[in-house]
C-alpha cells in the first residue's frame, strides 16, 4: 500500500503544477499599452465596457493570447492579465486563441480559437476570462469582476 503512496504523490503535485487558477481583477495585471491595439477609447456615458481577464498556470504560460472583438485584434494577453476595453452597445463578437504574431511553439494552432457573443446594453460593463484546461484547450467564458 505504502509503495503505491509517492508515485499518487507526485501525481496529485505535477497535475497541480499544471492547474490553471482564475485570477481576481483585483490581483491582474494591466495588459502594457504597447499590446493594447483597438477599443481604448470610450466614446460617450452610454459606452459599454468589457474586461478581459486570462487565468494564471502554467498551460500556455509562454504564449501570448490574442482577443478580437467583431473582427479586429484588441489585445495580446500574457498570464494574470486583464485588459479593458469601451465598445459601442449592440451586439458584440469575442474571439480568442494563439497570438498571430507568436512565433515557434507560439504560432502553432492559430486556427484553433474559441468565441462567444455577447449584448451589451449602454453604459453596461461585463467580465470574461480566458481559460486554458489540462489539454491545452482556450476557452473564453462569463465571469464575476
Amino acid at each position: 500500500m505504502t509503495g503505491l503512496f509517492l508515485p499518487a504523490l507526485l501525481l496529485a503535485l505535477l497535475v497541480s503544477g499544471c492547474a490553471i487558477t482564475p485570477v481576481p481583477m483585483s490581483a491582474a495585471k494591466q495588459v502594457p499599452t504597447d499590446r493594447l491595439l483597438a477599443f481604448q477609447v470610450a466614446t460617450d456615458d452610454k459606452t459599454a465596457i468589457v474586461t478581459v481577464i486570462r487565468d494564471e498556470g502554467f498551460i500556455g504560460s509562454g504564449c501570448y493570447y490574442a482577443v478580437h472583438i467583431n473582427g479586429v485584434i484588441a489585445a495580446r494577453l500574457d498570464v494574470a492579465e486583464h485588459a479593458r476595453f469601451y465598445l459601442e452597445p449592440g451586439e458584440i463578437l469575442l474571439r480568442a486563441g494563439r497570438d498571430p504574431q507568436g512565433e515557434g511553439l507560439c504560432g502553432l494552432g492559430l486556427n484553433d480559437w474559441t468565441q462567444r457573443e455577447t449584448f451589451l446594453k449602454p453604459g453596461e460593463q461585463k467580465a470574461f476570462r480566458l481559460s486554458i484546461d489540462a489539454n491545452g484547450k482556450l476557452d473564453i467564458m462569463r465571469s464575476d469582476f
